[in-house]
């Protein structure tokens, strides 16, 4: 489970690279949403992301939230 990031290149935003709350999923809505501090993402919301790692074999890109 984690965020989708698409655009020129697509790749994954993991939940567990969340590390500022601990994130609920919201079926229903199709969110994530901090317990303690309420921040949330939608699907399709836009975020700055920074990649966090790439993996040329299995053709995949790791990212991370933009602080």
């Amino acid at each position: 489970m984690g965020l989708f990031r698409g655009a020129s290149v697509e790749g994954l935003v993991r939940v567990t690279d969340l590390t500022d709350d601990f994130y609920e999923f919201y079926e229903d809505t199709y969110e994530l949403a901090g317990s303690a501090t309420n921040k949330r993402y939608k699907l399709g919301q836009k975020i700055k992301v920074v990649v966090d790692s790439t993996d040329k074999i299995m053709r995949t890109i790791d990212f991370k939230p933009a602080e």
